[in-house]
């Protein structure tokens, strides 16, 4: 949803939170253990003075959230526009401006060539966008540690396709919250992996693991599973599956 602001009330709906638990068997497949219940919830935003130096015009803004709605998942976005044309754009997720779920800040924009701007609330479908990208920038400072494969079968045909379990731990080292990511996994020989290294070896049969509900807090980290078949191979192949973020 989207809500264009200056001053108002504005209504959203609340999400419950998740545990996440993988488990994939060829195809990558995760299941769900979905808490909480949904109710819908106000904000108040406030833009409560203005001051332009003649640089960039700063907005004082006051944010009211009774209901302690999550504020990772909110968008603020405002506009500067010339003539009704936006010539400068900046997006912000709640919780970079304000520590708790209430409280005042103070943004700034360019002003030279401004006439007017434009400030949004935007949450749901309308924040996606801006969420995935924010959420792209923390991939950065995420990491896979404490890797493990294991071979669950073994060929006793001529072609066949063997199962591997996958595990370790995604290590957040942001500052904010890591709501989701996207996982790799494909498959190499052992000899390309040591001919040119795990992170540089191209893998094939690749397949993404969308972990959705991850809601993995700054410098935490959280296990997982992963169990996935090969593509077919013959008994004499020696391939071997790698993990990596997406």
């Amino acid at each position: 949803m989207r809500f264009l602001i200056f001053l108002g009330i504005i209504f959203l709906c609340g999400c419950g939170t998740k545990k996440i638990i993988i488990e994939d068997v060829d195809v990558a497949e995760i299941e769900l253990a979905e808490e909480g219940v949904s109710s819908v919830m106000p904000y108040r935003l406030d833009i409560t003075d203005e001051l332009n130096d003649g640089e960039n015009l700063f907005l004082k803004i006051s944010l009211e959230n009774p209901a302690k709605y999550n504020i990772n998942k909110t968008v603020l976005l405002i506009n500067g526009l010339r003539k009704g044309k936006k010539v400068y754009s900046k997006y912000y997720r709640l919780n970079e401006l304000v520590s708790s779920y209430e409280g005042n800040f103070i943004v700034e924009i360019p002003a030279k060539k401004l006439t007017d701007y434009s400030v949004d609330l935007l949450w749901g479908k309308e924040a996606k966008t801006f969420l995935d990208k924010l959420q792209k920038e923390l991939y950065k400072n995420v990491e896979l540690v404490n890797l493990g494969v294991e071979k669950s079968t073994k060929c006793s045909e001529k072609d066949c396709k063997v199962l591997f379990k996958l595990s370790g731990d995604i290590k957040n080292n942001n500052k904010e919250v890591l709501e989701y990511i996207d996982l790799m996994i494909g498959f190499a020989s052992k000899k390309n992996i040591n001919s040119k290294g795990i992170r540089k070896v191209r893998l094939t049969n690749t397949k993404i693991v969308n972990v959705s509900g991850l809601d993995l807090s700054p410098q935490a980290s959280r296990s997982f599973s992963i169990k996935v078949k090969s593509p077919l191979v013959t008994r004499d192949q020696d391939l071997h599956p790698l993990i990596r973020i997406n």
